[in-house]
């Protein structure tokens, strides 16, 4: 399964055992041969020791515990957007359907000081998008990590030029209730 592999490569990156160059290329290597597992490629190159495929392993297996062995969105919850623009470069099918469900730019947030409602911000890092939950007529409803406070949310996305000013106090009130 592709999200195996690529959340393998994407939590040796995250456990500093590769760099983003190395991650990318053992990404790239993978897609010309997906014969054997993207781990044996990060053995075979010196980039990580059999101890550390063991680490990066028992990792693997807790983040897929943790989204009920979902690797689609386990993957998701961990990949940052200097990772997934860099995967996202990989040319291959199956890649490119597993990064199918990660939102194109991340959904605008609506940030307010006071009562003053101020232009859309850009997506903020500290959430890591994870799957669209639901939809409206307004837009969509995403699950999220807030990497700050270390636990899932869910973040509302509101499709461009669908929400009148009222409809954006509504969710602003909401937000602050919630």
């Amino acid at each position: 399964m592709t999200e195996k592999h690529l959340l393998f490569a994407v939590l040796a990156f995250e456990s500093d055992l590769i760099d983003l160059a190395q991650l990318t290329a053992a990404c790239r290597a993978w897609v010309a041969d997906k014969s054997k597992p993207i781990a044996d490629l990060l053995v075979e190159r010196g980039w990580i020791t059999a101890e550390d495929r063991g680490f990066v392993e028992k990792q693997l297996e807790r983040k897929l515990a943790k989204h009920q062995h979902d690797p689609r969105v386990t993957l998701n919850s961990v990949v940052r957007g200097d990772v997934c623009d860099a995967i996202k470069q990989v040319e291959d099918a199956d890649i490119q359907q597993s990064l199918s469900s990660w939102p194109s730019s991340g959904p605008v947030l609506i940030e307010t000081i006071g009562e003053t409602l101020g232009e859309p911000e850009q997506p903020k890092s500290r959430y890591t998008w994870l799957s669209e939950v639901g939809k409206g007529g307004l837009g969509k409803v995403w699950l999220a990590r807030d990497n700050d406070l270390a636990r899932e949310v869910a973040l509302k996305e509101v499709k461009l030029g669908s929400a009148s000013t009222e409809a954006v106090r509504r969710l602003i009130k909401e937000k602050s209730v919630a």
